[in-house]
């Protein structure tokens, strides 16, 4: 390899031939300038975790499938929302916000080359850095309150402590290290997604593991990872390369990411707009089949209508919103005059973690994930109610909206307003007062009225010459 950049070519161009989903990436050396000066290298370096190669604890490995095996004991960081390539730099107090959960990990590291010594900086950058997968233990909780500089890490193979060393750096250090790689790979017009895993540096060296041993990493009292690598007898291993970490998202599908992406777009754009597909693909860089997709799942769903050739933008006028709004005033208080005669709990539960995540999305300042809780919340609400005519003209009533109550659910005082009446509805299905919760949705309509309207572009007058021409 001739420099870095080029390096990054080579791990791109092998990452696009294996095309398996990315659930992390692993920063290199950025905790030690001596070891990215030994590699002769002018930063820290990447590479990508690969979803087959994400593992909970305890893990067991295949001997044929990580030979020259070493592990590093390190702290992993999950991002709980997408981070766009676009906007400004990401720093380490950004960043805290972003964090849903870390977790003590081993990254395996790994040689595709049968002389590791062998190899230049570039050389490892273009391996994938070296990375061979993660290993997750289970969430560390409340971590930014606990003082991570000076605890102990100690690591065992086969029962006999290796490394035991207290800890150089810090959460800020930790949380600096993601910041880097957000920050470089946007460089490189890619976007961290949500769900993924930053492993963030080595806290312990390179330790070797060979067949037949395993590995305990203790960070302080409050995190361990362990994992094993089999003996070439062993016939237990492939169970054990499926394993899945319950408590992370899974990473997110192509055609999900083009969806999201689609939606937040089309938020933004004219009533009315036609949407080029061949733009649409130009602009997220994909192929045409899952942009075709997500845009018939888009329109099956309201927010933009077909035209025979193609999709637009739906355009909505004030007379519409008055009309559909006139059609929910006589419809949502007999759903929810039936959702609080229901006797049972049906619906409640899931009602209430519904509010919770448009609690959650609300505070993060993230209108999709609000109005997907949303839906959710509505979701819930409809197993309540029997009347199946009810359900489906509800339901289409409330897809003629969608795209512009996508727009009101930007406005931070909209979301407040539509969380009160929504915890108003639930505590009356809680305690099956019907009056209460017809009075929760007459309240809401009027709201969101109003909020739709406000939403609705101000019609510029007719210009002079065309008037006359009609005159």
């Amino acid at each position: 390899m001739a420099d870095e950049d080029e390096a990054y070519a080579m791990q791109d161009w092998v990452a696009d031939r294996l095309a398996h989903p990315v659930a992390g990436w692993k920063v290199g050396a950025y905790f030690d300038g001596a070891v990215q000066k030994a590699l002769g290298l002018s930063e820290p370096f990447y590479g990508r975790v690969f979803a087959p190669e994400l593992r909970s604890s305890p893990a067991i490995l295949a001997p044929h499938q990580h030979p020259g095996c070493h592990v590093e004991v390190e702290l992993a960081l999950q991002i709980g929302k997408r981070i766009p390539i676009s906007g400004p730099p990401m720093s380490a107090a950004s960043l805290a916000g972003l964090v849903s959960g870390c977790f003590p990990a081993f990254e395996i590291v790994t040689s595709s080359w049968d002389n590791r010594n062998a190899l230049s900086g570039v050389d490892h950058v273009a391996d994938n850095g070296g990375c061979g997968g993660l290993v997750i233990g289970e969430p560390i909780a409340a971590w930014s309150e606990i003082e991570l500089r000076g605890q102990q890490v100690e690591l065992l193979v086969n029962g006999f402590a290796l490394v035991t060393r207290p800890i150089a750096v810090g959460w800020q250090d930790v949380l600096g290290a993601a910041a880097w790689l957000i920050n470089r790979l946007k460089r490189q017009n890619i976007a961290v997604q949500a769900g993924q895993v930053i492993a963030t540096g080595t806290l312990t060296g390179l330790t070797p593991i060979s067949p037949g041993q395993t590995a305990i990493a203790k960070i302080g009292r409050f995190a361990e990872v362990k994992m094993s690598i089999a003996n070439a007898q062993s016939e237990q291993v492939p169970q054990a390369l499926s394993i899945v970490i319950p408590t992370m998202q899974r990473p997110v599908p192509l055609k999900e990411q083009i969806y999201q992406n689609l939606l937040l777009m089309f938020t933004t754009m004219n009533f009315g707009q036609r949407l080029i597909e061949r733009d649409i693909t130009e602009v997220l860089k994909v192929s045409r089949t899952p942009v075709r997709e997500a845009l018939a799942r888009l329109a099956s769903e309201g927010y933009i209508v077909s035209t025979g050739h193609g999709y637009r933008i739906p355009t909505v006028t004030a007379a519409d919103i008055e009309n559909l709004t006139e059609i929910r005033a006589l419809l949502e208080p007999v759903a929810a005059h039936r959702g609080a005669a229901n006797p049972g709990d049906v619906g409640i539960e899931a009602m209430a973690a519904a509010l919770t995540e448009a609690s959650n999305a609300h505070a993060a300042n993230d209108p999709i994930a609000f109005s997907l809780a949303n839906r959710a919340f509505r979701a819930g609400w409809k197993q309540r109610i029997k009347n199946e005519f009810l359900l489906d003209a509800l339901a289409k009533t409330m897809s003629s909206l969608q795209l512009v109550r996508h727009r009101v659910m930007r406005d931070p005082l909209a979301r407040e307003a539509l969380l009160a009446t929504d915890r108003e509805l639930l505590e009356a299905f809680r305690a099956k007062d019907v009056e209460r919760a017809v009075a929760s949705r007459h309240k809401q309509i009027q709201e969101m009225s109003q909020l739709l309207q406000s939403k609705l572009p101000t019609s510029r007058p007719e210009p002079a010459a065309r008037r006359a021409r009609k005159a």
